[in-house]
């Protein structure tokens, strides 16, 4: 329909083995009639999850943004919810937006403290992406154009 597009992510996961597989899942998504909410819903091996996100709050700048989800997989009887802090680089915004990166945290009844960082390290280039954004990284062995002989 109108108000719906399909969001399609790549995604490296560790196994318990610890072998790292690149997974994709293909998310439905629905924009809510308020502005920056969207419903998510996907099949993951026969389990539908279906979440609701918020955008919770934006620098001015586009510097950062807050989204909070929730989420329920009916049939695996599991419930989630997190928050996220966003920015094209990957890192924590500076101190001078705390007050305002916390106030949007705290939409979701949230604390700062609550939220855990992550790392997105370059890509092992023994296992690249099956797609990878040419100005971040070397294509991967798959999307590497034979040189001219």
């Amino acid at each position: 329909g109108r108000n719906t597009f399909w969001y399609h992510p790549t995604f490296l996961v560790e196994a318990l083995d610890g072998a790292k597989i690149w997974r994709t899942r293909d998310y439905r998504v629905r924009r809510r009639e308020t502005p920056g909410m969207w419903d998510f819903s996907v099949v993951d091996n026969g389990i539908i999850s279906e979440e609701r996100w918020h955008l919770l709050g934006a620098d001015d700048n586009l510097e950062w943004c807050v989204l909070f989800y929730v989420g329920v997989a009916r049939k695996a009887g599991l419930s989630y919810r997190g928050c996220l802090v966003l920015t094209p680089e990957g890192q924590m915004p500076g101190p001078e937006h705390a007050e305002a990166i916390t106030a949007a945290i705290a939409r979701a009844d949230m604390k700062p403290w609550e939220l855990e960082a992550t790392s997105n390290p370059p890509v092992d280039p023994a296992n690249p992406p099956p797609l990878i954004a040419p100005e971040t990284q070397e294509p991967a062995p798959l999307l590497r154009v034979p040189a001219e002989a």
